[in-house]
């Protein structure tokens, strides 16, 4: 998708390095000369795109600006080629060069460096944030040609999770489109042509504001928008009301970058939201900058914890109730902080999945599980199997499959040795995430619905879902020796599991009583502080696991240590 939209623009823009090494470039549809070196062009010298005569002569300019540090525009003729080049400086050594290729119909005037994209229109909306952030940074590198400012809107829809509960996960992604197509008749026209519109999660639509000259253009539009969305819609012949709420910062004032904007609208409506329904629009404050810069930080201290490899697994044993013997591990994520110790995940996981980290976090998650039951293979337990959580954007990447073959196979193991756990939400995540879950079991992997019980799947939905088995929650299992409604909510969940053929686990058992009742009930496995907290792996392997061997009883003494 994001390649199609880049190759779509007519313009090519590139941003060049003072030595002439072009560091990234977008578009070019409509430049000639560029469609054999398309996909050599980052990393290579523009010697290599254009004749000597005009490239020594973009070097130079390049080198002139980054001295004067003002924005210059040129034309060259080379026999069949006419182009004209605008340069802006970005940052200390490098500069954005905007090329049009006059030959192709294009002229040179001030309606803007893009005109309208009739194929893509402002209605286009990209599927994820991470094509509506590559968008936002085009349109910001064309508003620092043209001098003016680009704001972010991101609109939440309230109505979303709730239609989504009560009725399905089809009609609450109508509902969306109904509202982006709402937004799109009230957008604003702009001179550039790249998509404005996207998802960027699952009830927020993200929207880039162009051509602003102050906060009163930006009140302006986002107001038209948000008096347009008050109105109901009809969808399948049923009226809907939306309940938007919008968040909006401005390049310039609150912020440069692509991601900084982004960041700081969610904390903007958030802080929205928090003061009610009635609060249609909030901008960015002062008071606003400091929660945001606490975020922004979280952001990247994660994303360096990541990459550096900063991260650790805990694991938690699964046990078959009846016999207390181990049968797999779930793999649990520890984030140890060199300053503030550990992170609870509840702080940690909402940040990665608000700022796009989800997927990059999930496959670490899957790349180290996987060699840790290599480890546990090689240390004497090569049927011990690993169970991983899986999150909603993960699923939605379109990646998973191929992650879970490719962590597996270089750790050296079989991926039928996995268990994926998802929520009951995530089973109406779309076609691709069951398709790939499908895929996936095709290959032996077992999938788990996480939580069973706390959401809102059908029965019509279970029975058609790639599912191996359910994971009572713990909420319920807490409950069972005092409160007779969580026991015949356990009762139901694993009658209704041993209806479908699966595999029934139940999660947070901490006393034998309520281990009892649940072998009583033909459960089939549970994990819990009873037999063992969630340990490092060394701590599993030479303090649980050996122990496990020898005697049943030795858990419940190794937990306790």
């Amino acid at each position: 998708m994001e390649a199609d939209i880049a190759r779509s623009l007519p313009d090519l823009a590139l941003i060049v390095r003072r030595d002439g090494i072009v560091l990234s470039c977008l578009g070019g549809n409509a430049v000639r000369g560029l469609d054999a070196i398309e996909q050599q062009i980052p990393g290579s010298h523009i010697n290599a795109l254009w004749p000597e005569s005009i490239s020594g002569h973009v070097l130079q300019t390049v080198r002139r600006i980054l001295k004067t540090r003002k924005p210059a525009q040129q034309r060259y003729q080379e026999s069949e080629l006419s182009l004209e080049m605008r340069f802006q400086v970005q940052g200390f050594d490098r500069v954005l060069i905007v090329c049009r290729d006059l030959g192709q119909g294009a002229t040179s005037n001030d309606s803007g460096l893009y005109e309208k994209n009739a194929a893509l229109g402002t209605s286009a909306m990209l599927p994820h944030r991470d094509g509506f952030e590559k968008s936002l940074r085009m349109a910001l590198d064309m508003a620092a040609l043209r001098e003016d400012s680009v704001g972010v809107a991101l609109i939440h829809i309230g109505g979303y999770i709730t239609y989504k509960r009560v009725f399905d996960s089809a009609l609450a992604n109508k509902l969306l489109e109904a509202a982006a197509k709402v937004v799109a008749e009230h957008l604003p026209e702009g001179r550039s042509n790249v998509p404005r519109l996207a998802r960027v999660s699952d009830d927020v639509i993200g929207v880039v504001l162009t051509d602003l000259r102050s906060r009163a253009d930006a009140d302006g539009a986002i107001g038209a928008i948000m008096k347009a969305l008050k109105f109901p819609v009809e969808i399948d012949g049923q009226i809907f009301q939306l309940a938007p709420q919008a968040g909006v910062t401005l390049s310039g004032t609150d912020g440069e970058r692509a991601v900084e904007l982004i960041e700081r609208a969610l904390a903007t409506l958030d802080a929205g939201r928090r003061q009610g329904e009635d609060r249609l629009v909030t901008f960015y404050s002062d008071t606003l900058r400091i929660a945001s810069l606490t975020r922004l930080d979280w952001q990247q201290e994660l994303t360096q914890a990541i990459q550096k490899d900063e991260l650790e697994l805990h694991y938690q044993p699964r046990l078959t109730l009846a016999t207390r013997e181990i049968v797999a591990v779930e793999a649990l994520l520890r984030w140890n902080h060199k300053v503030r110790g550990l992170v609870p995940t509840s702080e940690f996981l909402p940040i990665a999945e608000l700022s796009g980290l989800s997927v990059q976090l999930g496959r670490w998650v899957l790349r180290r599980a996987c060699r840790d039951l290599a480890i546990l293979a090689e240390r004497g337990f090569p049927s011990m199997r690993v169970s991983v959580n899986v999150g909603r954007q993960y699923l939605s990447a379109e990646s998973l499959a191929e992650d879970v073959a490719s962590a597996a196979r270089e750790a050296g193991i079989e991926p039928s040795l996995l268990d994926l756990e998802i929520t009951e939400q995530m089973l109406s995540t779309g076609h691709s995430g069951l398709a790939a879950l499908h895929q996936l079991r095709g290959k032996g992997v077992r999938v788990f619905i996480d939580d069973f019980g706390t959401g809102y799947v059908s029965l019509g939905k279970m029975r058609s879902s790639p599912l191996d088995g359910i994971l009572i929650d713990r909420s319920f299992v807490e409950e069972v020796g005092h409160d007779h409604e969580a026991r015949a909510v356990c009762r139901a969940a694993i009658a209704l599991g041993h209806a479908f053929g699966l595999r029934i686990v139940a999660e947070g058992i901490e006393t034998e009583a309520q281990a009892q009742f649940l072998v009583a009930e033909q459960c089939h496995e549970g994990q819990g502080h009873l037999f063992c907290p969630a340990t490092p792996l060394a701590n599993l392997i030479d303090r649980i696991l050996v122990g496990a061997k020898d005697a049943p009883a030795s858990v419940q003494r190794a937990a306790g240590r």
